[in-house]
């Protein structure tokens, strides 16, 4: 084994550890601060992907919308579209203050023309509204009456999926998915992954049927979310590819060496939480 496949071993085992404390040991409070962590982590890195982070004043905003839209959401359910009021309202109204104060002369006058303007603002948007979909809902599932076993089948099944087709296409690959956008992927390696997140998700409906003192999902609703998370997985995976091509960058980040960021490592559950939150 080479000390890189050593070190990407080790730091996936921590990772999972990590992971599986929080979800299984904890409770639904620790687990949205544990989530909201991660959101402040993933919009650092998307403001990385892009040229937000060179825009300070918009910076600073992403991390006190992660702040207020997660909490916000935690304590009165992610079904509230003000969150997304507050990113397109935000952004704007930082421009819009920014403008007035220059004209004061109170700051330096910003020279955005109309067009950065609003090319800076639809990054925005879509930067909070890509970090919430990803960890905004950690919190509410947690509060449901299956939620800790939710958050743990989502993550596994995708887990599962995401090996079975590295093995599928490794093995039996030949028609690519969408080369343009993510070489490795094969239409046979998608067949795979759906295997591999139905098996994903009854190997944790399994180990919790063994806990008698754990409330225990019906068998179709099992089967259903690991159906779901294999296309909503690849769709995920291929969403951040697309933004990290955009960019030209290969990584989010450097959170887990061997594996880049935290972003690299959960893409592919942006999409599987708020299908999980509002089917299950």
């Amino acid at each position: 084994m080479t000390k890189e496949l050593r070190t990407r071993w080790i730091y996936a085992l921590l990772a999972a550890t990590v992971v599986g404390f929080v979800l299984l040991f904890l409770n639904p409070i620790f687990i949205f601060l544990f989530a909201l962590i991660c959101g402040l982590i993933g919009w650092r890195e998307f403001a990385r992907l892009t040229t937000i982070k060179d825009k300070s004043s918009f910076y600073l905003a992403g991390f006190a919308w992660v702040l207020s839209a997660f909490t916000l959401s935690f304590f009165q359910g992610p079904n509230s579209y003000f969150w997304f009021y507050l990113s397109l309202f935000g952004s704007f109204s930082v421009l819009a203050l920014e403008r007035l104060l220059g004209v004061w002369g109170w700051v330096k006058p910003t020279d955005e023309t109309p067009e950065r303007a609003w090319f800076l603002i639809q990054r925005f948007v879509l930067g909070t509204l890509y970090i919430f979909l990803l960890f905004g809902f950690v919190g509410p599932i947690a509060m449901k009456p299956h939620g800790q076993q939710l958050l743990f089948m989502g993550i596994t099944s995708v887990a599962f999926g995401d090996a079975a087709a590295y093995f599928g296409g490794k093995r039996f690959g030949k028609q690519k998915l969408w080369p343009q956008l993510s070489p490795g992927k094969t239409v046979q390696g998608a067949y795979f992954s759906l295997l591999g997140t139905i098996l994903g998700a009854l190997v944790v409906w399994g180990a919790w049927k063994l806990s008698p003192a754990t409330r225990q999902m019906p068998i179709s609703s099992t089967l259903l979310l690991g159906f779901l998370a294999s296309p909503l997985g690849m769709l995920g995976d291929l969403l951040e590819s697309m933004i990290k091509r955009d960019s030209g960058m290969k990584d989010s980040g450097t959170l887990l060496p061997g594996h880049g960021g935290l972003l690299d490592r959960t893409d592919a559950l942006v999409f599987v939480f708020p299908i999980i939150y509002f089917l299950f």
